[in-house]
């Protein structure tokens, strides 16, 4: 169950997601207070204090998150909705891209010597020729914007929040990955160890760490699992992210795609050149999912608007 104010802020929140940021926080303060507004005005009329249902009631008859968003945009006969003409741009071009991989290489290969000629009879074939992608597109949202503008949906919002605190941790998936981590961790720092101890002595000495890694990367590696760990206990105790807490990790994210890029292309790890280069492979595999991750964490903390707090859901 949600408080009045908790159901508001949520609303404002996602009606101000989809707008540009430069607008958000503006936007977020003025909604929010005139919905602070006419809740307290609905109470006084029906006398009695505000709820839930109330709440609800009010920014359901206000529109839809969508419908709102678009109200604080000029009117006219629009063909891609401003708030999702990033994903249509994305889906236009990623279309484009797709048809070129496809098509590119097999063109430079198909005469090998002439790279240079069978470029431009690419380009004058396949690489203008994955355009009709974006065209059709476009034709396909003229039609249905003139569709959307003639004929209207009815002005009938099924919004409610949504039933999950996204700041709110899962503790016990957490302790599952806590676990696995420890092994993890203990499994490259006392490889050596196990190796010398259970493997044959031939192949023990891959595992062996290179005298001058170890001073250094190692040090290194160490520093960050300990800021990781310390960030991740903090969390798990409170029971939930805060902004505090979100940018401590955004920013130890950000570290760890630095060390591992630092890794892959600096120091020599393993004394023996095939783990080395193995370590290294994977290394990289890892950074790239860091940099992934590290994408997602800073369009997600975009999207968030600073002007609105998001209150938490109380649960009975």
């Amino acid at each position: 169950m949600m408080t009045p104010d908790a159901v508001v802020e949520a609303y404002v929140s996602d009606v101000a997601r989809r707008l540009p940021r430069a607008k958000r926080n503006d936007v977020a303060l003025e909604l929010q207070a005139l919905l602070r507004d006419e809740l307290q005005g609905k109470a006084e009329m029906s006398g009695r204090a505000a709820d839930e249902a109330m709440a609800l009631e009010l920014v359901r008859a206000f529109g839809a998150p969508e419908e709102v968003a678009e109200r604080y945009r000029p009117a006219g006969f629009t063909i891609i909705p401003a708030t999702r003409s990033a994903r249509f741009a994305a889906v236009a071009l990623g279309g484009v891209v797709l048809q070129w991989l496809g098509t590119l290489p097999t063109a430079l290969l198909k005469e090998p010597g002439r790279e240079l000629v069978m470029l431009g009879a690419w380009w004058l074939t396949y690489g203008l020729g994955a355009l009709w992608w974006p065209g059709f597109m476009v034709t396909a949202a003229i039609a249905g914007g003139w569709v959307r503008h003639r004929w209207p949906p009815a002005p009938v919002s099924t919004w409610r929040p949504s039933s999950r605190d996204r700041d709110e941790i899962n503790r016990t998936t957490w302790v599952i990955s806590s676990i696995a981590a420890a092994f993890g961790i203990a499994a490259l720092v006392g490889a050596p160890w196990w190796a010398k101890n259970f493997l044959p002595p031939a192949a023990a000495g891959v595992f062996e760490y290179d005298a001058d890694f170890l001073p250094l990367g190692g040090a290194v590696v160490v520093a960050m699992w300990t800021l990781t760990a310390v960030s991740c206990a903090i969390v798990f105790f409170e029971g939930r992210w805060r902004a505090l807490t979100r940018q401590i990790d955004l920013a130890a994210t950000l570290l760890w795609f630095a060390v591992l890029t630092w890794l892959v292309v600096g120091p020599r790890i393993f004394v023996n050149d095939a783990a080395d280069e193995a370590a290294k492979f994977w290394m990289g595999v890892v950074a790239a999912m860091v940099a992934i991750d590290l994408a997602v964490k800073i369009y997600r903390q975009m999207q968030r608007p600073r002007a609105v707090a998001l209150a938490g859901i109380v649960k009975t």
